[in-house]
């Protein structure tokens, strides 16, 4: 339908008047025909939201309701296509060989009905866990939210559990390791993506973390100068809302963009609608339209392979939009960004989902503790954590929260986190103190005083008084000497990663 001919009704969500009459009696609902389509729509012909497989009418009739809801209050399309395949599943189980429920209203989904689809879900085997979990999920927002809608009738009892929903699995990280990313960024190797317009995407996906979808929205002049004569890029935020944002970027960026800006012009004409525009046919659809997710991600691929970007195993590394999206998160978390700082960086809706990333930074301070922050207990012997597995997380669980609840002015408390100490202001003294070099300078400095109060007590035979100070000095000799023990081998390590020969007494290998 051509954008001219539309008659647009307010509460239509930007679809022309009656559409919703035209496409309810139809079995699958063109992508192209529903709100927020704009992304996808012009690019997957003949994909959109399939009900043909819902055989039970109450509940094909409930999950049009349902995807009429959800479209209008943000949810894409292509979530709705996937969230309907859940919906398709519960429908062919209450209808498959062998059922046991006659289930012809809603008012027929029992809790018993809803214990033995978990259980058979539980153990379907062509499902994989994430599988497993999409489904309970899906249908439990499905009943919640059309409870009172498509699904008038449904019994009280008639509900998921939260502590139902089949555990997930632990994801690693998407972000590339240093080495891969290095490749990505090399103007080298970017200078082999034979589209200009691709280019510009990798370029804006590597130093921006947007996302795919917001990154090929971008409007065709999307910088501004901020009062700090600073370059900002306006986005939109599809995934919620289509809501405007505005972010920091680099000089780099922002000549990337003008360049992209200088290629449109002289390829059409007309001003461009988007900064991105789709290639001619019959490669794409022409500058009145963006480029599409899937060709980013294809042109991505095939850059990989033309560049030879490999992993330092050799290996070729999975490359794709989101992936860079993780890196620059991660990349904020490693470098002591404030997770809060990261959450508006990503426009994320709340810190559950900047969360992930937090647990990567955990990850990232147990390295550098393993190898810089090493720790010494009053006798000067080394305490380290277990090398791996839970034991391993939980001492560094109980390190975190003594570092936070517990820190002393010259090191750690070991005690456990629960209990108070017994002894305050007896450290030196107490088998649960830590410490490590970072506090080197503090124990030299107690260590000169207790050796002032000893000699001030000897001089005037306070007997209790030196055999306390000479206890403190012993634990204060062994810690120092503890701590200089570690600073030499990591001064070792590091000289002889660098090629330096340590015994030498050459001025310049010492300096």
């Amino acid at each position: 339908m051509a954008d001219a001919a539309r008659h647009l009704h307010p509460l239509s969500g930007g679809l022309p008047a009656g559409v919703w009459e035209r496409l309810w009696p139809l079995d699958v609902w063109p992508e192209e025909d529903l709100p927020h389509s704009d992304l996808t729509a012009t690019h997957r012909r003949g994909v959109g939201v399939k009900f043909a497989g819902i055989t039970h009418p109450f509940l094909k009739e409930a999950a049009k309701r349902w995807v009429k809801t959800r479209v209008l209050t943000g949810t894409t399309t292509w979530s709705m296509v996937a969230y309907i395949s859940s919906v398709v599943a519960f429908s062919k189980w209450l209808a498959g060989p062998g059922a046991a429920w006659e289930v012809g209203a809603a008012s027929k989904i029992s809790r018993a009905v809803l214990e033995d689809y978990l259980l058979f879900v539980g153990q379907a085997a062509e499902l994989k866990p994430s599988g497993r979990r999409q489904r309970v999920i899906v249908l439990r927002m499905f009943l919640d939210e059309q409870r009172t809608d498509g699904l008038a009738g449904l019994p009280v009892e008639a509900r998921i559990d939260r502590r139902e929903i089949p555990r997930a699995e632990y994801q690693p990280s998407l972000a590339f390791d240093d080495f891969v990313f290095a490749q990505l960024t090399d103007p080298a190797k970017l200078a082999l993506i034979s589209s200009l317009t691709f280019r510009t995407a990798v370029v804006l996906l590597a130093n921006t973390g947007m996302r795919i979808s917001s990154v090929i929205t971008l409007a065709a002049d999307p910088i501004e100068h901020g009062p700090d004569a600073q370059p900002y890029l306006r986005y939109e935020n599809v995934k919620f809302h289509n809501r405007e944002r505005m972010l920091p970027v680099s000089v780099e960026v922002e000549r990337q963009v003008r360049e992209q800006q200088a290629h449109n012009a002289g390829v059409d004409a007309q001003s461009p609608r988007w900064l991105l525009p789709s290639p001619p046919p019959p490669q794409g659809k022409g500058s009145g339209y963006h480029v599409c997710p899937s060709g980013v991600a294809k042109a991505i691929r095939r850059w990989v392979e033309v560049a030879d970007i490999r992993d330092a195993r050799g290996q070729r590394p999975r490359v794709f939009p989101h992936a860079f999206r993780h890196q620059v998160a991660t990349s904020m978390v490693n470098e002591r960004v404030p997770l809060l700082v990261v959450q508006r960086m990503l426009d994320h809706s709340n810190l559950n989902m900047t969360g992930h990333y937090a647990r990567i930074h955990d990850s990232t301070l147990r390295e550098e503790y393993d190898r810089w922050q090493q720790r010494v207990n009053v006798r000067g012997e080394r305490i380290g954590l277990p090398a791996d597995g839970p034991a391993a997380e939980a001492a560094w669980m109980k390190e975190r929260l003594s570092r936070a609840k517990q820190a002393l002015s010259n090191g750690f408390c070991g005690l456990p986190i629960q209990r108070s100490c017994p002894h305050p202001n007896a450290c030196l003294s107490c088998g649960n103190f830590l410490t490590d070099p970072s506090f080197r300078d503090q124990h030299q400095q107690q260590l000169d005083r207790t050796r002032e109060l000893l000699a001030d007590a000897e001089h005037h035979s306070r007997e209790r008084q030196i055999e306390l100070l000479k206890g403190d000095e012993l634990s204060l000799v062994r810690i120092i000497e503890g701590l200089d023990a570690i600073t030499d081998d990591l001064e070792s390590g590091v000289a002889l990663e660098a090629g330096l020969d340590v015994s030498s007494t050459d001025p310049e290998n010492a300096a």
